[in-house]
């Protein structure tokens, strides 16, 4: 494990202990699922860049999303939303297989009659 990465653990553990359990929860995910190499822990790393203000922003945009004050965000979105804020992206790409190449052998019974 890079220093880098470290680092950026270290940052977003200090800031959670301080937080709730929605920003437990962030955290948690960033630490499981983004800080996995040095760009994005730079990013994490970035002092404008906040689980507070995280999870403020995350709180403003299921406001938007409420109806009489309740709203049910799949956590997919909110982590999207995280994703966002830190801007980091994990890899969506996806892999194809080259088809297997297959010892069977296509014959013509026809030719042989």
């Amino acid at each position: 494990m890079s220093e880098l990465i470290e680092r950026a653990i270290d940052k977003i553990d200090k800031q959670a202990e301080k937080g709730e359990t929605l920003t437990k929860a962030l955290a948690q995910y960033i630490i499981d699922n983004l800080i996995c190499d040095d760009e994005k822990a730079q990013k994490i790393l970035d002092e404008k860049k906040t689980l507070k203000e995280c999870t403020s922003n995350i709180m403003a945009k299921a406001k938007k999303e409420a109806t009489d004050g309740m709203a049910v965000i799949p956590d997919n979105d909110v982590f999207s939303w995280v994703e966002d804020y830190f801007g980091i992206h994990k890899n969506t790409e996806v892999k194809t297989q080259k088809p297997k190449k297959s010892n069977i052998i296509d014959v013509d019974f026809d030719s042989f009659m």
